[in-house]
């Protein structure tokens, strides 16, 4: 069996990652190596994923963040893009949604032009 799955239209997580990445700027979703993948201008920032029945999603951190995160049983370093500090976070039991929307907006923010992030903070009055 083949460790990656076809994505639930009706998948709940995705319907709630959707809503998180929606809040975000300039922001799309395309599919990507049969799965969601979430680009700001044209930037893959996350991908989403259910790998041998654990639903998952990757982003973008530095190489600090990443070595702090892989130190607990949710995070792995990202196939692909580990190298450059991408993680992948496993989604079962209770979800830390705070967290989940805290580590795509980081990676939203690493990969979005700064343009468009310093934008988005003067309209959130940051």
């Amino acid at each position: 069996m083949h460790p990656i799955q076809p994505i639930d239209p009706d998948d709940p997580i995705l319907a709630r990652i959707r809503e998180i990445i929606a809040a975000l700027p300039e922001t799309e979703e395309t599919p990507t190596w049969g799965s969601p993948h979430f680009r700001v201008r044209n930037k893959i920032f996350a991908g989403y994923g259910v790998y041998e029945g654990v639903p998952q999603i990757s982003f973008q951190t530095d190489l600090h963040e990443q070595s702090e995160l892989i130190q607990h049983a949710r995070y792995r370093i990202a196939a692909y893009t580990g190298k450059y500090g991408g993680v992948t976070m496993l989604l079962n039991g209770r979800i830390p949604w705070k967290a989940v929307a805290a580590h795509l907006e980081t990676s939203w923010r690493m990969k979005a032009p700064k343009v468009v992030v310093k934008a988005w903070d003067a309209k959130r009055g940051g």
